[in-house]
């Protein structure tokens, strides 16, 4: 019985229409910006942006102003009489990609972590210049290179091992490998790094009209206002936190009214 249950059951859900839903196949949906270009792109283009470090009078656009800063920086890693290792970090800081920026503070590290615990080892005072990770995770990275000659590397042509053909190495000397104090303050430096900070020039505009006329304001579309999926989320988080803040503040005002004490109210007796 049990058997012909079960065979009823399954003729019924074969017969049953498939469900809509059932078919479908969400495709996961891969992390990154969602790129669009409407009609009212032109409106917006013209955001610009100040930094202090170059005086903060002249707004430029960020690719502009990126440029700008990276040539600032340049210039002063060519200053002799200031210390390179700042400028250096800046500008490994400023104008690469974090995930490049990483992988080369990373190497770099490494680098003078190993001169630090080991400055009589010649091994860890000269780097191929031809390595291919050297080339992949420093060399490619603007500031990295030069970060290295600040805290003390040269260029110089070195044979691997005797009897070799010369090659590029960088190379740090003894004395400088061992200033110990000076390169963990690089160190330091290298991995707390911070890029320039820019800002959004406000660019006010004093607009001069006749008495019948009127500025015409750029006429925006309706999906310009449309929030991401991250920004949604954000906004929810945020709710959250402050539907948690009103509630906590409640309870307390609720305990606070609770543990006052009662006045006290006379009694009168009746002899």
């Amino acid at each position: 019985a049990q058997r012909e249950l079960e065979e009823e059951r399954r003729r019924q859900k074969e017969q049953e229409p498939s469900s809509p839903l059932s078919n479908l196949q969400l495709e996961e949906k891969r992390s990154g910006p969602d790129i669009r270009e409407f009609e009212h792109a032109n409106v917006i283009k013209g955001v610009y942006f100040t930094c202090e470090l170059l005086g903060g009078d002249e707004a430029m656009t960020k690719p502009e102003l990126m440029e700008a800063i990276e040539d600032f920086l340049k210039a002063q890693l060519l200053c002799k009489d200031e210390d390179a290792v700042v400028p250096a970090v800046l500008l490994l800081y400023s104008v690469n990609k974090k995930p490049v920026r990483e992988v080369a503070v990373e190497t770099i590290g490494k680098y003078l972590q190993n001169i630090i615990e080991n400055p009589g080892e010649i091994k860890y005072r000269r780097i191929r210049m031809g390595n291919k990770a050297f080339q992949e995770r420093v060399a490619c990275v603007k500031g990295g290179v030069e970060f290295l000659n600040a805290v003390g590397f040269n260029e110089a042509l070195e044979p691997m091992k005797d009897g070799d053909a010369p090659e590029s190495f960088l190379v740090i000397s003894e004395a400088n490998a061992s200033d110990t104090g000076r390169l963990v303050t690089a160190l330091s430096m290298l991995r707390d790094g911070q890029s320039v900070p820019i800002k959004v020039s406000r660019e006010t505009t004093i607009y001069r009209i006749g008495e019948n006329e009127r500025i015409t304001m750029p006429s925006l579309p309706p999906d310009f206002f449309d929030l991401t999926a991250e920004e949604v989320r954000r906004e929810q988080q945020i709710k959250t936190e402050e539907v948690n803040r009103i509630d906590l503040v409640n309870d307390f005002a609720a305990t606070a009214r609770f543990l006052q004490p009662r006045a006290c109210r006379p009694v009168k007796l009746e002899a």
